[in-house]
């Protein structure tokens, strides 16, 4: 009984814009933007420093902290952002460095 009133409050507040589900990791809070979460907000703005080149091919990216205190985010919310980025093959991560600009990009998305 519980559980279906939470799932229920979840359900709302997704379809507010408010909660986002990420099939296997759980759900995140959104910025409060309809349909616009903090990571998807972060990766759009780094997003558009790589293509427009105010980050350019081998640049390093800020670390998960620095962007978690540029945003004012969980670092958790940070990493989500690299990691779409990353799957957009945008970005690498070369262990021990960083993450850097990709020096040939994905295809566009």
């Amino acid at each position: 009984m519980v559980r279906d009133t939470v799932r229920r409050a979840l359900a709302a507040l997704e379809v507010e814009g408010l909660v986002e589900t990420l099939p296997g990791k759980g759900r995140i809070v959104c910025d409060g933007t309809p349909a616009q979460c903090a990571y998807r907000r972060i990766a759009t703005d780094l997003r558009g420093r790589i293509k427009n080149g105010r980050l350019a091919a081998g640049d390093i990216l800020p670390s998960e902290a620095g962007i978690a205190a540029q945003y004012a985010v969980a670092r958790g919310t940070a990493r989500a952002a690299l990691a779409t980025l990353e799957n957009e093959e945008l970005i690498e991560t070369r262990h021990g460095k960083g993450r850097y600009v990709r020096r040939t990009p994905g295809p566009p998305t």
